[in-house]
């Protein structure tokens, strides 16, 4: 499955400040209820963010984990959404002049998600477009 991208007018510091911020994460990631508690050394390499997924009565408590860190540069993190699956997300940010260029790209590396193909895809694209533009929104403020 190809990239998402969105241009945000702001530096990439700003676009990494929201997300170096876990507590935040609920207000851009599409399907994240709440954050419940995250590692306060976030977004380091190996650090964690409890979250939770899902609708009532369907909530699922789990973890992202940091994979990858270049702060203003990208931020690669493992999502586990069990039983349903993990998903690999790749966030790389790219100035543009006085803007940022946001790339998002997820891959499904465990679980039932695996077997959705290209209807998980659609669903996927989907949602990273619509996470992407709530990121937009709160780096613009």
């Amino acid at each position: 499955m190809g990239p998402r991208e969105t241009v945000v007018r702001a530096s990439p510091e700003a676009v990494w400040a929201v997300l170096s911020d876990p507590f935040r994460y609920d207000d851009w990631v599409v399907g994240t209820r709440e954050i419940r508690e995250a590692d306060e050394t976030w977004p380091a390499v190996g650090s964690r963010l409890h979250h939770t997924v899902g609708v009532p009565p369907l909530l699922v408590h789990d973890v992202t984990e940091v994979l990858e860190s270049e702060p203003q540069r990208r931020l690669v993190l493992q999502a586990k959404l069990r039983p349903a699956g993990v998903l690999k997300v790749d966030i790389r940010l790219r100035p543009e002049g006085a803007n940022t260029r946001v790339q998002m790209q997820e891959h499904v590396v465990g679980g039932p998600l695996r077997l959705t193909g290209p209807l998980g895809d659609v669903g996927a694209q989907a949602r990273m477009e619509v996470g992407l533009r709530r990121l937009r929104r709160l780096v613009e403020r």
